[in-house]
């Protein structure tokens, strides 16, 4: 996908790549709403379970979200420190 933009971006002019852009913004919005639904829908499931369960629970849910916000900006958690 990231190809084809840049390729678009050579061949084509600056409003028709920025519209291929928006489009694929778009598309990686929705794809991250529906993620988060997914994980909020799986943490209305064990609400009702012990609260070791949980908290074990809702810990390995958010490690992939927390090591790519780490990844995407180290300083990120420096930062919520203070």
């Amino acid at each position: 996908m990231l190809e084809a933009l840049a390729e678009s971006m050579k061949e084509k002019h600056i409003s028709e790549f920025l519209s291929e852009l928006s489009e694929y913004l778009l598309f990686m919005a929705g794809a991250l709403a529906f993620l988060l639904l997914i994980i909020l829908v799986s943490l209305l499931q064990v609400t009702n379970l012990p609260s070791e369960i949980t908290e074990v629970v809702t810990l390995l849910l958010f490690i992939p979200f927390i090591m790519d916000l780490m990844l995407l900006s180290p300083n990120l958690p420096v930062l919520l420190l203070f």
